[in-house]
C-alpha cells in the first residue's frame, strides 16, 4: 500500500508570542483559584541556563526552549489537522518533558507498543502516562479502550504566552471549565503552576517505565517524573 505523503511542518525561531503582560495573567488566575482547584511545583536547577532560545513547531504542537544542557519541552496541540490520522495521538496535550542540569527531570515514556498488548497500548498513551494537569470528571481526549488506533475526540489548548522566560497555555472543557499551565523559568528555579477553573485538579500519576523502543523497557522503574 502506498504510503500518503505529508507536507514539512512549519518551523519558527521566535523571541515570544503573547506578552509578558498575558503570562502574569495566567500566573494571577492559577494563584487565584481555591486549594482543591491547583497546584505548584518548584523545581530548583543551580546550574540554570542564561541563555535560551524559544522554537515553535505549531503544526505539530511542541514548543520547546533550549539552552545549555536545558530543554524544556510543552505539547500545545491548538489545531489537530484534518489530513493525519488519529491512532498515533496520545492524551498529552499541554504535558512537559524537561531536561535540565545533565538529568532527565521529566519524560514522555514512549509508546511501547501497538496491538500485542491493548492494556499496556492503552496505558501508554493515557493522560496518566503524561506529566499533563487533567481535571475531574472530564477527558481532553477521548479515548476508546477497544480502539486502539484511533481516537475519536480529542481537544485543543490556546497557547497564551512564550519565551525564554517560559510558557503558559489553557484549555477549555465543554461546560466552562478551563485548565490552565504556566510554567516559569526563574533565576535557578523552574516553577510549574497547574489549576482548572471551575473544577478540582485531578493528581499528577506515577507514569510507566520508559520505553526506548517498540517493546522495550527501561527497567521497571517509572519514568522519570516530578510529583507534589
Amino acid at each position: 500500500m502506498k504510503g500518503q505523503a505529508f507536507s514539512e511542518p512549519s518551523r519558527s525561531v521566535e523571541s515570544s508570542v503573547g506578552s509578558p503582560s498575558e503570562f502574569q495573567t495566567a500566573i494571577g488566575r492559577l494563584a487565584s483559584l481555591p486549594p482543591h482547584a491547583k497546584r505548584e511545583l518548584s523545581v530548583p536547577l543551580p546550574k540554570l541556563a542564561d541563555e535560551r532560545t524559544l522554537e515553535l513547531f505549531p503544526d505539530f504542537g511542541l514548543h520547546v526552549i533550549k539552552g545549555n544542557d536545558f530543554f524544556l519541552a510543552l505539547r500545545c496541540v491548538e489545531n489537530y489537522r484534518t489530513d493525519a490520522p488519529t491512532g498515533h495521538l496520545h492524551d498529552d496535550n499541554l504535558a512537559i518533558e524537561l531536561f535540565a542540569d545533565g538529568r532527565l527531570l521529566i519524560s514522555d515514556p514512549g509508546t511501547y507498543v501497538y496491538t500485542s498488548l491493548p492494556n499496556a497500548r492503552n496505558a501508554y498513551r493515557s493522560a496518566n502516562a503524561h506529566h499533563a494537569p487533567r481535571a475531574e470528571g472530564w477527558d481532553v481526549t477521548a479515548m476508546d479502550p477497544s480502539l486502539l488506533f484511533q481516537c475519536p475526540k480529542a481537544r485543543t489548548a490556546r497557547l497564551l504566552y512564550a519565551g525564554v522566560d517560559g510558557f503558559a497555555a489553557e484549555l477549555m472543557g465543554s461546560n466552562g471549565e478551563c485548565l490552565i499551565r504556566a510554567i516559569h523559568i526563574g533565576a535557578q528555579t523552574i516553577t510549574i503552576s497547574d489549576g482548572v477553573e471551575r473544577g478540582t485538579l485531578r493528581p499528577l500519576s506515577v507514569p510507566p517505565p520508559y520505553s526506548n523502543g517498540y517493546g522495550k523497557q527501561v527497567g521497571s522503574s517509572p519514568s522519570p517524573t516530578i510529583l507534589p
